[in-house]
């Protein structure tokens, strides 16, 4: 992208609409569910802790400065033990 420069803002947000229409998911279904930009930000951290990512990196990858802005962040398996559902994921795999 763009000979190692940053992509624009725009750039990014056309890519998840575009990601967005392709799941057949309506505009009115993403306004309900709140789907914006930002989501992935919690997604990234919530799947990258389902993954097994250790807390420290999950953080620094994110650019917090504490652990409990991470905390704020995971909502996936929030109240499932991370390890049984780690152990559940290698049995599908």
């Amino acid at each position: 992208f763009n000979d190692g420069e940053p992509v624009s803002k725009n750039f990014f947000v056309k890519g998840l609409w575009a990601a967005l229409a392709d799941t057949g998911l309506s505009v009115e279904a993403q306004k309900r569910r709140n789907i914006t930009p930002h989501s992935l930000r919690h997604s990234f951290i919530s799947l990258a802790r389902l993954a097994g990512v250790d807390d420290l990196t999950v953080q620094t990858l994110a650019g917090h400065s504490d652990i409990a802005m991470t905390d704020h962040y995971t909502h996936a398996a929030q109240a499932m033990d991370y390890e049984a559902v780690r152990a559940k994921f290698r049995l599908i795999a």
